[in-house]
């Protein structure tokens, strides 16, 4: 080879040289953003989970300390029987307003 293509090839060589130099630079980058996400997420994921131990271990110690009597249940249970008997009693009467108002939508509905 003559001196003339090794001048020649130099200019390519540097070109290349200077374009794999960028290009490790720029993966450099990509993984410098990377890890930054990265440490995002694992420093935000880390909060929520503390936040849900927090909130485990007030609901453990009102469990363990204020626990919930059987006889609230069966007196809430009590009460509701109690609100659905009255209701139904109330709508069972001939008087009541739900007849009417049924009473007002089929005939409406059929123009009786």
């Amino acid at each position: 080879m003559s001196n003339k293509d090794k001048d020649d090839l130099v200019g390519f060589r540097e070109f290349i040289d200077n374009d794999q130099v960028k290009n490790d630079k720029k993966h450099s980058g990509i993984r410098l953003n990377n890890d930054f996400e990265l440490i995002t997420f694992l420093e935000q994921d880390s909060k929520r989970l503390s936040n849900h131990i927090e909130t485990f271990e007030e609901k453990a110690f009102v469990i363990n300390n204020y626990p919930h009597d059987p006889s609230l249940n069966i007196e809430a249970e009590h009460s509701s029987i109690q609100s659905r008997v009255e209701t139904i009693s109330l709508c069972l009467k001939p008087e009541a307003p739900i007849h009417r108002n049924i009473a007002e939508i089929f005939s409406s509905f059929f123009k009786i």
